[in-house]
């Protein structure tokens, strides 16, 4: 790796960018979870086997190869990829098949990419999501959510004068997890409430998941789950919500399953879903399928088609994990952040993994909740720790100019001025809208993400392609956000070209700093291309 900038395979907990700047041990190609007790050990829910370099190398591995990486490990400067059959792959021969292409730089090695490691979308999700907020119940309300509080939410949605693409119920309505049914003391009415709520104008989308938690009634239905191979019980693994078993989704009868309690719950009135999980890391080893994979991979991929077969035409759907998942048409979110300014999951984290996940393949990128999770620390602790007034405003800021935006941490916890700066980049992003939807009906054609690094435009310009902290919307747009506590200034980089200051209307000209550029806290500096 020494010598040129690396790009692709995933996500990391602290993600440096560009990839030489990781420290990854030796940890299997696999989907999984981005926990700071694993940090080093898996690449994220969002993967895939390719990587593009500024020197125009670009590779990619297949599918099937029980492949291992490590990046960088303890400084070495190497990109070491090994093919074992060991835990979690049960391959029955060893070998890695691989391909490596020379292109002139990193933006025709990714594009050399398009067709070869991974398919185009063969269209794009619902318009709506591009243009307006996904409003979660998570952040702001975690596991205790009722009807009251559900109807409270879209209340004060409408109240503050917000727009919406959907409301999302989240977390903890079923009264197990695998019970596909509203919890009846929680949500005495769940017809009424959802009436309410389109009445209101809403959109209405539910969190669902693989798993069924060993008190559900669901788990019973034992033909539905990966199974013991000993026994044909099913099979019994750990998730963030306790023991449970783990859908099998190369079985009809399991997808059948699923699709009729999602069809109970369209029929209430439920337009589209939220769904968790997917990731190959939940699988059992020793295991029992109706067909068995030949990738732990595979199950994350026949998962997230189960998830389109849910809503194939509204296409309101979001999945957090996806690997060989490019050509279907849904948003990909990102991880869960935490509400902190840290490179630590942060909000400085935002900006390389939306990036890199377009580099993936992924055009269709939601950066997950504004002002992060509220959780209490590093982690995936439920105590909520609500961000600062000033990283919620600068988190704002950081996902106006992305494909899409989520609220959940509201901004009437505040006053009445995070409102306005709420209302003004809810505006900037539906006034940029029609150029996010053109620039995903683009990447239907020719596979180029929607916010993408600087080098795309620039790609042998050193700076362009080491920045972190900018990136551009299309080719005509850079944005680059306010990511330090306490500052009202930055350091703009422009690349190549004229520029002008979409604040100020003083031009600029490019392959050059801005130094100590202004930014009050109301204010997000970006610029367009002349």
């Amino acid at each position: 790796m020494l010598g040129y900038h690396w790009y692709g395979l995933g996500h990391v907990w602290n993600h440096p960018w560009p990839m030489e700047r990781w420290d990854v041990k030796m940890s299997p190609v696999v989907t999984g979870e981005l926990e700071p007790f694993k940090m080093g050990e898996w690449y994220g829910g969002i993967q895939e086997r390719l990587w593009m370099s500024s020197s125009g190398v670009a590779l990619f591995v297949d599918f099937n190869t029980p492949l291992f990486a490590s990046v960088n490990h303890q400084s070495d400067g190497r990109l070491r990829l090994v093919a074992k059959n060991v835990s979690p792959y049960q391959e029955d021969e060893l070998s890695m098949r691989y391909t490596l292409l020379q292109e002139r730089d990193v933006k025709a090695a990714y594009l050399s990419l398009v067709g070869k490691a991974f398919e185009k979308p063969k269209s794009i999700p619902n318009e709506k999501i591009f243009r307006y907020p996904v409003w979660s119940t998570w952040a702001q309300y975690k596991q205790d959510i009722t009807q009251e509080r559900v109807l409270e939410f879209a209340g004060a949605i409408r109240k503050h004068g917000f727009k919406d693409s959907q409301l999302e119920i989240d977390d903890d309505w079923t009264p197990a997890y695998g019970d596909w049914t509203f919890d009846a003391t929680k949500f005495p009415d769940p017809a009424r409430m959802v009436k309410v709520l389109k009445d209101l104008g809403f959109r209405v989308t539910i969190w669902m998941h693989p798993f069924a938690n060993v008190n559900s009634e669901a788990i019973k239905e034992k033909q539905y789950w990966i199974q013991e191979p000993s026994t044909g019980k099913p099979s019994i693994v750990t998730w963030w919500n306790g023991k449970a078993a783990l859908l099998d989704v190369t079985s009809p009868s399991s997808k059948s399953w699923l699709k009729t309690k999602c069809q109970y719950l369209q029929q209430l009135g439920i337009d589209s879903f939220k769904i968790d999980a997917g990731e190959a890391c939940y699988l059992p080893y020793k295991r029992r399928m109706h067909k068995p994979l030949k990738s732990p991979n595979a199950y994350n991929k026949l998962f997230v088609d189960l998830c389109l077969e849910l809503d194939p035409e509204l296409r309101a759907l979001e999945v957090r994990s996806g690997v060989a998942s490019q050509h279907i048409p849904m948003f990909f979110r990102v991880n869960d952040k935490d509400s902190n300014w840290s490179t630590i999951n942060g909000l400085k984290t935002v900006i390389p993994h939306v990036l890199n996940q377009g580099l993936l393949g992924y055009p269709f990128v939601l950066p997950d909740m504004i002002g992060g999770n509220a959780y209490s620390s590093v982690g995936f602790s439920k105590t909520t720790n609500f961000p600062s007034r000033e990283l919620f405003i600068r988190w704002m800021q950081v996902n106006a100019l992305m494909p899409a935006m989520q609220f959940s941490v509201v901004p009437w916890r505040y006053d009445d001025e995070v409102i306005h700066i709420a209302q003004k980049v809810c505006a900037l992003h539906e006034q940029y809208a029609d150029l996010i939807v053109q620039l995903a009906k683009e990447a239907t054609q020719t596979g180029a993400p929607i916010c993408r690094p600087l080098w795309w435009i620039a790609p042998k310009d050193e700076t362009a392609l080491t920045i972190s902290s900018e990136f551009l919307l299309g080719n005509e747009v850079l944005v680059a956000p306010v990511l330090d506590e306490g500052a009202t200034s930055r350091d703009v980089y422009l690349p190549e070209g004229r520029w002008r200051d979409a604040n100020s209307g003083q031009e600029f000209s490019g392959s050059a700093w801005i130094r100590e550029h202004p930014a009050d806290l109301d204010q997000l500096p970006y610029f367009t291309k002349l």
